[in-house]
């Protein structure tokens, strides 16, 4: 049967209440456009709608 009292505790990453973990845009990863898929495609551009977000 499922929980039914819905508590909800996020897990402990030993982050500090208030703190913000810090974002970053620039990672090495290599991306071929040759090799690339459907889904590294939507990838890319859900990564980009999240970065517009971040920045507004």
């Amino acid at each position: 049967m499922a929980n039914m009292n819905n508590t909800y505790k996020p897990a402990n990453f030993n982050v500090s209440v208030g703190r913000r973990l810090p974002v970053s845009k620039n990672e090495d990863v290599e991306y071929s456009e040759e090799l690339a898929d459907r889904n590294d495609k939507q990838a890319q551009d859900r990564g980009a709608a999240a970065d517009e977000r971040q920045e507004s």
